[in-house]
């Protein structure tokens, strides 16, 4: 403002300086600013001042813009507090100051007489005046019941001279997270050293709804507790780290729930396609996908044929290009596979050999091998793992072990089921093979074997003590009546040359008037009865038992 300059409208908003000192009061109100005319505040004072404290026990060099005091000041009053006792002496001229370092004029002596009017307690008046701030006041016979430091207990002794005591009232105090309680005098629940914690970790999750808050005795770990001041112990102050979407750089902000904010990152390098043909000048955000590239493909395809496809990153797509080509299998030659093709199945049964030599391979058409190991030594072959299939010595069944070929089938009990019938054929039931196994003893098989009996309709018929065994599914079952009865009806129907034999119709010994008549004439002529039965038996059974005659027709005597 020291010059006045004349220029143009339109030049209004260019820079006016005059080249001369400024020379204006900086804020401290004590120096001028020494710069050269310049637009704008001017800077905060840097001029360094030896300032001594108010009670003149220290003296330091400061920044004269730093002080609180603005404007002049005189150095013998002090400019700052060096927060110590004062220790002037006061104009009772007995005591000293015991205020922190100050400005001005200490105070007045708190024991003037003219301060005093009452003992200690304050409840009782003094009766004598005081002469001066070294008479001692007196005290009364009163419990002195101020407040003690706590704002809850009162003193409970005496009026006396000086500070109460601490309170030695025991209270309950709970530790921070409230989980903890323990019995302790009331004046230790203040004491900044003495704060009551516990071990108890929190475990619940902070701000940012991933991480645990791990403190033990935290203050918010109770549900139900609010939290209050400025500082929030659940605050996470962990870095996120979670990667952008740019995919190259991490979130540095605090730990939040959400999504991270975009990539700030700048790209100062051409963005290209992968045949480098297409680009994107920069500057370009961070993650900003690579151009679109419309033009063909310009790796070559390792089959020989020319892509089809567009530009692209990474491997190149299977070649489409429609040939012949022959099963994974070598079964058969399949057409317009495409090129790329891998892995070609016909859906055939493989049959190749199996390394056992015995075996086909029962899966469908795929790669070699057809065992997953091969064998231990060359030569040498090992089991397959389907199942035999052999036929057995005994009784012929196929062998259900696992493939063997360098050993004999075992000699195991048989237990393919088979079907077992009497002589004629009437009964019938589902046994065990049994073929093979234990040749004698008392072992499983044979109790085995008695329990098979126990549960079949009739008894086995007995055979002939051999020494070897005979398997269940060789025996036979025993006849009952009813397939003796049948046996009869098919012997009369041969006899009668009936064809074909209708046993259903044929009936004797079942008539019961019948029977009785006969058991009656039995009774009163048995010689005659049997004669007539042995009769009959020729008339019947005459062929079978070898006779010539075709005789069919008995004439009996008149009774």
């Amino acid at each position: 403002g020291k010059k006045v300059i004349t220029t143009r409208c339109s030049d209004r908003k260019s820079v006016l300086t005059c080249g001369q000192r400024c020379g204006k009061l900086l804020e401290c109100g004590r120096h001028q600013c020494e710069r050269i005319c310049h637009v704008g505040a001017c800077d905060p004072c840097k001029v360094l001042i030896n300032a001594p404290c108010f009670c003149k026990k220290q003296v330091e060099v400061v920044i004269c813009g730093d002080m609180v005091v603005k404007g002049k000041v005189k150095a013998e009053d002090g400019i700052f507090s060096c927060s110590s006792t004062c220790g002037k002496k006061l104009r009772c001229g007995n005591h000293y100051c015991a205020e922190n370092c100050h400005p001005g004029p200490c105070g007045d002596c708190e024991l003037m007489p003219s301060k005093i009017r009452s003992c200690y307690c304050g409840k009782t008046s003094l009766q004598e005046q005081r002469q001066s701030c070294l008479d001692p006041i007196p005290t009364c016979s009163e419990t002195c019941a101020k407040f003690l430091p706590c704002q809850v207990h009162r003193c409970d002794q005496v009026c006396h001279a000086g500070n109460c005591p601490p309170c030695l009232v025991l209270v309950t105090q709970k530790c921070l997270c409230g989980s903890t309680s323990r019995r302790v005098e009331c004046y230790k629940t203040t004491l900044e050293n003495e704060r009551f914690t516990c071990d108890k970790p929190c475990g619940r999750k902070k701000s940012c709804g991933r991480h645990r808050c791990s403190e033990r005795c935290c203050p918010l770990s109770n549900s139900n507790s609010l939290h209050s001041g400025g500082w929030d112990p659940h605050f996470c102050q962990m870095a996120c780290g979670k990667k952008l979407r740019c995919g190259q750089h991490s979130c540095e902000s605090l730990c939040h729930s959400g999504h991270c904010p975009p990539c700030l990152e700048t790209i100062f390098t051409d963005l290209t396609c992968a045949c480098g043909r297409t680009s994107i000048p920069p500057p370009l955000p961070c993650g900003t996908p690579p151009p679109s590239c419309q033009l063909p493909c310009s790796v070559p395809q390792l089959c020989g044929h020319s892509s089809s496809h567009s530009c692209h990153f990474g491997d190149c797509p299977p070649c489409s290009v429609p040939v012949a080509k022959e099963c994974i299998g070598g079964h058969v030659v399949l057409r317009n596979i495409p090129c790329g093709s891998k892995d070609i199945r016909c859906n055939k049964l493989c049959g190749k050999t199996r390394q056992c030599g015995l075996h086909a391979c029962g899966r469908t058409c795929h790669p070699a091998p057809c065992d997953a190991s091969s064998g231990a030594e060359p030569g040498v072959r090992t089991s397959c793992g389907q199942t035999c299939g052999a036929p057995r010595r005994d009784c012929r069944h196929t062998c259900t072990a696992p493939c063997h070929p360098s050993a004999p089938c075992p000699d195991v009990r048989c237990d393919f089921r088979v079907t077992i019938t009497c002589s004629c054929g009437r009964l019938s039931a589902t046994v065990p093979c049994d073929a093979g196994g234990c040749t004698g003893g008392f072992n499983a098989d044979t109790v085995f074997e008695a329990s098979i009996i126990q549960k079949l309709p009739v008894p086995l018929q007995p055979v002939e003590s051999t020494g070897k065994k005979i398997p269940l599914g060789q025996r036979k079952l025993m006849c009952d009546d009813e397939c003796a009865k049948l046996e009869r009806k098919r012997v009369l129907a041969d006899a009668f040359d009936i064809t074909p034999p209708n046993l259903d119709a044929l009936h004797f010994g079942e008539n019961s008037v019948t029977s009785e008549v006969l058991f009656d004439l039995y009774r009163r002529d048995p010689k005659w009865v049997l004669a007539v039965e042995e009769r009959c038996k020729f008339l019947v059974l005459g062929k079978n038992r070898g006779t010539t005659t075709g005789l069919k027709v008995h004439v009996f005597c008149p009774m």
